[in-house]
C-alpha cells in the first residue's frame, strides 16, 4: 500500500492507472504496477471529487467552489468546463 494523503475524495479507473482527487486540490495519477504516484496535477481549486474519464478527457468537481473542471490526462492542463449550482 502507499499513503497519498491529502484526503482522497474520489477515483477514476483508466486503462492503465488510478486517478485520484484530493480535497485539498490536487488530482494525482497512480500506477498500480509500481504502487507510485505518477503526476500530480495541482488545481486552484479545493474540495474536488466525483472524477470520471470520458470523451477523451477527466471530468471533476469541486465541490467548494462549484464547478466542472475538465483535465487533459496527457498534458495534465485543465480548465473550467462550466459554472454549477451548489449542491442542497
Amino acid at each position: 500500500t502507499t499513503e497519498i494523503g491529502g484526503n482522497p475524495s474520489g477515483i477514476a479507473v483508466g486503462e492503465h492507472e488510478l486517478w485520484i482527487t484530493l480535497l485539498k486540490g490536487d488530482l494525482l495519477r497512480f500506477d498500480p504496477s509500481t504502487d507510485q504516484v505518477t503526476a500530480v496535477f495541482s488545481s486552484e481549486y479545493t474540495w474536488l471529487a466525483s472524477p470520471v474519464l470520458a470523451f477523451g478527457s477527466l471530468w471533476m468537481t469541486s465541490l467548494e467552489e462549484n464547478v466542472v473542471i475538465r483535465v487533459d490526462p496527457a498534458t495534465l492542463t485543465g480548465d473550467i468546463s462550466a459554472s454549477v449550482a451548489p449542491s442542497p
